[in-house]
C-alpha cells in the first residue's frame, strides 16, 4: 500500500528556483542543472564517493540525497522571503517609531498581490460549477493577504517535512555505506553550487522588499504633511530615480550571476 510520502513524492519532487512551484515538468526539468549527469563537477564527486563504497552506493542514490538537501534548504529560503512579505503587509517589518499622527504601516508587496491574483485566476479557470463560484473580482482585503500567506507557510512546512522524511528514508536504505563524511561532502557541494546562488537571490529580494517598504512609509509620512503639488512631484521623481537605479543594479547582478 502506498504511503503518504509515496503519494506526495510525485507531486513535490520538483526544482524550486523561485517563489512558485511547477509540478508538471518532467524529471529532467525537476532536477537542478548542477545535479544532472551532464555536470562534470557532480560526476566527479559521485565517482569518488562510489569508489570509496565499493559501488554499494549508486549515482541515483547520491543524486536523490543531494536533491532532498537542495529542496529542504530552498524551501526554507522561500519561507524566509514569505515571512518578510508577511511582516511588510502587517506593518511589523520595522520597529515602530514615536509619531504624533500615526500612519498606516501595512504595505503588501507587489509580489504577494501578483501571486494572489494568479491564484484567483487559476480558481476561476478550474471552477466548473458556475453557481458555486465565489466572487473573486473584488479587491482583496488585508485579511485575505494574511490568509493567503498563512496557507503558503503551511504548504511549505508540509514540503519541508516531506523531504526530510524522504532523506531519512534514503539514508536508512543505504545503511552503513552512507557515512557522515559522505553526507558532509554532498552538503558542501549542494551549498557551493546550489544554495549559495539561491541565498544571493533571497538576500536581494529581501533587500528590495525592505526598500519598497521604507519608500512607501516615507511617502505616506510626506503626504500626511499636506505638501503642495511641487513638493509632491519632486519626491515622486526622487522615488522613481531610486527605483530605476535599483533596477539597473538588479539587471547587472543577474547578468553577472547568469540568473
Amino acid at each position: 500500500m502506498a504511503t503518504e510520502d509515496d503519494n506526495e513524492q510525485q507531486q513535490q519532487q520538483q526544482h524550486n528556483d523561485g517563489d512558485s512551484d511547477d509540478i508538471d515538468k518532467n524529471k529532467q526539468d525537476q532536477i537542478p542543472a548542477y545535479l544532472l549527469t551532464t555536470n562534470e563537477s557532480f560526476i566527479q564527486l559521485t565517482k569518488e564517493i562510489i569508489n570509496t563504497t565499493m559501488n554499494l552506493i549508486s549515482f541515483d542514490d547520491l543524486q536523490q540525497v543531494a536533491l532532498f538537501i537542495h529542496n529542504i534548504a530552498n524551501i526554507h529560503m522561500q519561507k524566509q522571503i514569505s515571512m518578510i512579505y508577511y511582516k511588510s503587509g502587517t506593518g511589523t517589518l520595522r520597529e515602530p517609531e514615536p509619531e504624533i499622527i500615526p500612519i498606516d504601516r501595512c504595505v503588501w508587496p507587489k509580489q504577494v498581490k501578483l501571486d494572489m491574483l494568479e491564484q484567483q485566476q487559476q480558481r476561476r479557470q478550474s471552477a466548473t460549477d458556475t453557481t458555486a463560484i465565489v466572487d473573486i473580482t473584488q479587491e482583496p482585503e488585508h485579511a485575505d493577504y494574511e490568509k493567503f500567506l498563512s496557507e503558503r507557510f503551511h504548504e511549505m512546512e508540509k514540503k519541508i517535512q516531506h523531504y526530510k522524511r524522504q532523506l531519512d528514508k534514503k539514508k536508512c536504505q543505504l545503511a552503513s555505506c552512507f557515512t557522515s563524511t559522505i553526507e558532509q561532502k554532498i552538503k558542501n557541494y549542494v551549498f557551493q553550487y546550489g544554495i549559495k546562488p539561491l541565498q544571493m537571490k533571497r538576500d536581494l529580494k529581501i533587500a528590495l522588499v525592505k526598500h519598497d517598504y521604507d519608500a512607501e512609509i516615507i511617502e505616506r509620512k510626506f503626504l500626511q504633511e499636506e505638501p503642495n503639488d511641487y513638493q509632491v512631484n519632486r519626491i515622486l521623481l526622487l522615488i522613481q530615480i531610486i527605483v530605476v537605479f535599483l533596477f539597473i543594479i538588479l539587471c547587472m547582478w543577474c547578468l553577472d550571476s547568469n540568473c
